[in-house]
């Protein structure tokens, strides 16, 4: 339940939401607010060994992209569209996983 409900929710605050937001409040460019988005979800997945430094890098991009793309809408639309591609993606991994078991 946490990987699905709550990880989600939290890493898009602190991964995407805030640093984004603090870019560009400080009036950074798209790439800097773009790096700002990625580089902190794939450091929170680096302990996790090779598969959880390619889940971070990866899942940094795609949901730094998706921040991005809805901010100017509105933030609270691209935080929960974000936190919810997460969800979607730990579903999917928690799925697979739980299929391997005996």
């Amino acid at each position: 339940m946490w990987a699905i409900v709550v990880a989600p929710i939290v890493e898009t605050f602190l991964g995407q939401h805030l640093p984004i937001l603090l870019a560009r409040v400080l009036g950074a460019r798209t790439a800097i607010q773009f790096a700002a988005g990625s580089l902190p979800f794939a450091v929170l997945h680096f302990d996790v060994g090779a598969g959880g430094i390619a889940a971070g890098l990866t899942g940094g991009f795609i949901l730094t992209l998706a921040y991005l793309t809805f901010v100017p809408q509105s933030k609270t639309k691209a935080f929960w569209i974000t936190a919810a591609i997460h969800s979607l993606f730990n579903v999917v991994g928690t799925a697979m996983l739980v299929s391997e078991l005996p």
